[in-house]
């Protein structure tokens, strides 16, 4: 998924409260760069970041390690 920042991530994790701030594995930063050790986000604690748009395929060949 697109973030509002423009960042590329995963979703590895929703809460059952608010199922559209889900935890979002972030493999490509904002400035486009691939996230070299990836970070995991929190939406329901970020206000200012949220979904922007669905890729549908792009967490193939991604390993949460």
């Amino acid at each position: 998924m697109e973030l509002s920042d423009s960042s590329v991530g995963v979703v590895v994790g929703a809460r059952d409260s608010d199922l559209l701030r889900p935890l979002v594995y972030i493999n490509v930063d904002d400035r486009g760069r691939r996230a070299p050790d990836g970070i995991i986000v929190d939406l329901s604690q970020q206000e200012h970041l949220y979904v922007r748009r669905a890729h549908y395929d792009a967490g193939k060949g991604i390993h949460y390690t």
